[in-house]
């Protein structure tokens, strides 16, 4: 994972321009207003803060996990010219907390990527050294689901599994009109 900053641009002319104005000092955040064609991130000073392997364009990656942390650099992708400066670098926990996880768009993926094959690697190694036996005849529907006594369960979904069910709304009390 990487925290990193950006200004795209459309030709590689101006990708210079804005390479040679953040090296005589000028600030990243007011040129990536200036510049940048990226509205989401020109309106964050160019910066998309810690994100995870596979949330840009492999160029970008690229010079992401290879370039000094804070030396711009520009790379050439499908969109444009990006004028990247890579702020940290890391291997770890890609979430502060778990509000931060909850609104990532990439957190069904990072699951996907980081956990799933983790876990996976974990059982097969757990199963041979023989820590791990699991019932071919267990059946995950059958396990009773821990809702309150008297919870009503709404039936599951057309896309859920079968067996998945999730609670029920509650009905909102009616009031008397006055």
């Amino acid at each position: 994972m990487f925290n990193s900053k950006h200004i795209l641009v459309e030709d590689e002319a101006t990708a210079n321009e804005v390479l040679e104005r953040l090296e005589d000092g000028d600030d990243f955040a007011e040129l990536a207003a200036e510049y940048s064609q990226d509205p989401g991130s020109a309106e964050t000073g160019g910066s998309y803060g810690w994100v995870t392997r596979g949330s840009f364009v492999p160029e970008y990656e690229e010079a992401a996990f290879t370039t000094e942390l804070n030396e711009p650099v520009i790379v050439q992708s499908q969109f444009g010219y990006h004028v990247i400066v890579v702020e940290d670098r890391e291997e770890g926990r890609p979430y502060e907390d778990i509000e931060q996880l909850r609104n990532s768009s990439t957190s069904q993926q990072d699951f996907e990527t980081s956990f799933l094959p983790w876990y996976e690697e974990l059982r097969a190694q757990a199963e041979e050294e023989g820590l791990l036996e699991i019932d071919e005849e267990f059946d995950p529907a059958s396990v009773p689901l821990p809702f309150p006594e008297g919870t009503e369960l709404a039936p599951a979904s057309d896309d859920a599994t079968d067996g998945d069910a999730v609670p029920a709304e509650p009905e909102p009390e009616s009031t008397p009109e006055e």
